[in-house]
């Protein structure tokens, strides 16, 4: 049976695709969860949320496949930062495949075009996007193009 292991971090599905979106608390992660999830609905793009602060992930049979699923506790939960826990299933979806990893770091760490790198996430080499702490509408916006090939207004 494959290992699971349990990250700090959100997971968003947009058009069939997990993206793992990390940084420390406080960051944005659940603003630009939220963000994207906004942006690809209003422009009829399927996105759906799979995770908000902790998600799970396994390494598939593939070793190339990582599996993104939300502990079982939280399903369908969202917290809203100065309000509280919300839950609503119709958002979530169980599960994706991780396609991209979206880190959210110090502004003085992201640079003007996206950096062909990778980053290592249970043995599974991901692309991976720096994104600006606290900006979820320009983080939205690379996410979206990352993955759709455009940006979503």
């Amino acid at each position: 049976m494959p290992e699971t292991h349990l990250f700090h971090a959100n997971c968003i599905c947009l058009s069939g695709q997990g993206i793992l979106i990390t940084g420390p608390s406080g960051s944005g992660k659940t603003q630009t969860s939220l963000a994207v999830y906004r942006r690809a609905t209003s422009s009829q793009v399927s996105c759906k949320l799979i995770s908000d602060d902790q998600t799970l992930l396994q390494v598939g049979r593939e070793p190339s496949k990582l599996m993104a699923t939300c502990p079982t506790e939280i399903q369908g939960k969202i917290e809203i930062f100065g309000y509280g826990i919300i839950e609503d299933p119709s958002i979530f979806i169980d599960r994706a495949d991780v396609t991209l990893v979206a880190n959210l770091v110090d502004r003085k760490d992201v640079g003007r075009m996206a950096p062909v790198e990778k980053h290592n996430v249970c043995g599974v080499h991901l692309p991976q996007l720096l994104l600006p702490m606290g900006n979820p509408e320009l983080s939205a916006t690379a996410i979206i193009a990352a993955i759709c090939g455009h940006v979503r207004l």
